[in-house]
């Protein structure tokens, strides 16, 4: 029992080193690739699109907020998509329109049944099909963005091989529930960065995501993709599969702030959405998984057989691995006041592998008022 006990804390220590380690230096190397070849005299026109369903408390300050951008206010539009909003977003939209000249405003209806184009997807795609902008910038209906945000994502843009940018997104609030989603998510981030080094994509997020034009429109947009409940992946996969140039931003003026799941049963309904998502990660979704499997496999067994020095060095290398991961990020995009949430966040990530698994069995999600079956 001994001998099989030591052969699975060191696979689990193995496999989780291995991972890190390959998330650590390729996060480090798309950060370094992400600053060659920048302009400051690059000033294209950019469409900066917000789908909302059911905002009417958010939007308003989400458009204003974009309105506080440095970028010349001639070169850039504010597209908000109006989508089947059953609340007074759309009405309120309307009453910015009328004093926002670069603010449009698109109302989307029942009227779109291509399968491909259902939830987000289809407010996205009648965003950009209608934007003018050599760049689209996308973001949420409750999300802040930074004053420099449109400029930062413009800049590194103006490397014209890259086709497609994501950049952080932070997590506002003051609740200790809040600040461990925010560290979950800079967490989710920097392993999502290490995806260009490797040439594979590991993950986005909607609220932070940019592409030209010109390569959504050569791709077909949303309505040439499967369709996913994680509609951002889906984008930038499909971008990269096709042997397109991705690129991530760490810095703090590129961020933009979302608000946190209110509840616990919320977080889990949006674990769940990620967990279904996250299933299009194939092999790289089966190593993470089998790493993390190892890792409590590892914890319980030194537990139960009182191998407590095993279970300690178990637990550190899980522990400091993190918050290699997680330490430089928070630096990096200057929420340094974060760091001494991250080891309550890394315990509180533990639990929550625990959850994933029951999580993927109902195939059938609810977001935003919508059912969906996967």
């Amino acid at each position: 029992m001994e001998l099989q006990i030591l052969l699975i804390s060191y696979i689990a220590i193995i496999l989780f080193v291995i991972r890190t380690i390959t998330i650590f230096y390729g996060a480090l190397i798309t950060k370094r690739n992400s600053l060659i070849n920048l302009r400051d005299d690059y000033y294209p026109f950019v469409s900066v699109v917000v789908p909302a369903r059911d905002e009417e408390d958010n939007i308003e300050n989400a458009i204003n907020n974009i309105l506080l951008s440095d970028y010349p206010k001639d070169n850039y539009e504010i597209i908000a998509v109006n989508d089947r909003s059953s609340d007074n977003t759309l009405s309120i939209l309307n009453q910015l329109k009328s004093n926002i000249p670069n603010l449009r405003v698109i109302n989307v209806d029942d009227s779109n049944r291509n399968y491909n184009l259902r939830g987000k997807a289809g407010a996205l795609d009648c965003g950009i099909s209608q934007a003018k902008g050599e760049l689209v910038l996308m973001t949420d209906a409750d999300c802040e963005v930074n004053s420099k945000w449109i400029s930062i994502i413009v800049k590194h843009f103006s490397n014209q091989n890259v086709e497609i940018i994501s950049s952080y997104t932070n997590i506002m609030g003051d609740r200790m529930f809040d600040k461990l989603q925010a560290v979950q998510w800079i967490y989710l981030h920097k392993m999502a960065c290490a995806g260009p080094t490797i040439n594979f994509p590991l993950g986005c997020f909607g609220t932070n995501l940019a592409i030209r034009q010109s390569t959504y429109n050569e791709i077909g947009g949303y309505s040439s993709i499967p369709f996913s409940i994680t509609e951002d992946y889906a984008l930038l996969k499909e971008v990269m599969n096709r042997g397109k140039v991705a690129s991530y931003i760490t810095d703090a003026n590129a961020t933009v702030s979302t608000k946190p799941c209110n509840s616990f049963l919320d977080l889990i309904s949006q674990l769940r959405r990620w967990a279904r998502g996250g299933l299009d990660l194939k092999w790289v979704a089966v190593y993470f998984v089998l790493s993390s499997v190892a890792v409590w496999l590892s914890l319980i067994t030194t537990l139960v057989f009182h191998y407590y020095l095993l279970f300690a060095i178990v637990l550190m290398v899980r522990l400091f691995g993190d918050f290699l991961l997680i330490y430089p990020s928070l630096k990096g995009i200057g929420k340094s006041s974060l760091i001494k949430w991250s080891l309550p966040a890394v315990a509180f990530f533990l639990i929550l592998e625990l959850l994933i698994p029951p999580l993927l069995i109902n195939s059938k999600i609810t977001w935003k008022g919508q059912t969906f079956r996967l």
